[in-house]
């Protein structure tokens, strides 16, 4: 899922901003050292990052007028962060606990969000349009809006993320000869747990014209283990053909329910 990918790679993004500027005086240190650094704690990420026009301030800022992130083997961009600043919380050194406060806009929503030196970061986006975010890149074909937001709040990579979309826009998606109605699609909203390695989907919605959807289960661990339930209108599931190739999931008028179970 490409929202879940730029939520990762922010995370990573942000905590490697705060390990460099926590752990060097930033008027000492040359800001292509800083940006390089940067490049190097997200190499196992997979991606690159370049800056446009990074500089220094103070007591621990940084301004950049943009972030874009790419895939290391190259290609469109991943993400692209404008008007990034980070800073020191002052209050925060006082009380021995030092954070790195962070704020940016994204596909013209806004991200703020706080890195802390016991491996804390909460993020929060609001008003982020999906249609910018390039998701016709990651899946060939696919075009999408809508207006996303969430919140992620974790301390060592354990904790939980929330996701909200409203207005989805999707067009009509081919896929193995048939046409999906992804147009009907409305609103999704998710909420996931982080804990030792394993992502747990505790509820996952999409609702639209004539269908609802969830799903719950876990992701780690090397494996998948995802329960996905359809409740289609009876029209709606009378004119869609792809339904005659889910018979067999099909648990009673109304209600299918598929197991995804895989190693991966």
């Amino acid at each position: 899922m490409k929202i879940r990918k730029v939520a990762v790679i922010l995370a990573a993004i942000f905590c490697g901003l705060f390990a460099l500027v926590w752990g060097a005086w930033l008027i000492a240190v040359p800001s292509g050292l800083i940006t390089g650094k940067l490049s190097e704690a997200l190499q196992e990420s997979k991606v690159r990052v370049e800056f446009d026009n990074f500089r220094k301030g103070l007591f621990y800022n940084i301004k950049a007028d943009g972030l874009r992130v790419s895939s290391a083997a190259g290609g469109d961009d991943i993400v692209y962060l404008e008007d990034l600043r980070a800073g020191l919380n002052v209050p925060s050194v006082f009380r021995l606990s030092p954070c790195l406060d962070f704020s940016a806009l994204l596909s013209g929503g806004d991200i703020t969000g706080r890195a802390g030196s016991d491996g804390s970061l909460i993020i929060n986006a609001s008003g982020v349009d999906i249609a910018g975010l390039g998701i016709e890149s990651f899946i060939t074909g696919l075009k999408s809006g809508g207006e996303a937001s969430f919140y992620l709040d974790t301390v060592d990579g354990e904790g939980e993320a929330k996701l909200h979309v409203n207005g989805m826009s999707f067009l009509p998606y081919s896929y193995m000869g048939f046409t999906l109605p992804l147009d009907v699609l409305k609103n999704a909203r998710a909420m996931l747990m982080m804990s030792s390695g394993i992502v747990t989907v505790k509820s996952a919605v999409i609702e639209g014209d004539g269908i609802y959807s969830r799903a719950k289960g876990t992701i780690g661990g090397g494996n998948i283990d995802i329960l996905i339930e359809l409740m289609p209108s009876e029209f709606f599931e009378s004119s869609q053909p792809y339904f005659g190739m889910l018979q067999r999931f099909r648990v009673t008028k109304g209600l299918y329910e598929i197991p995804v179970r895989r190693p991966y």
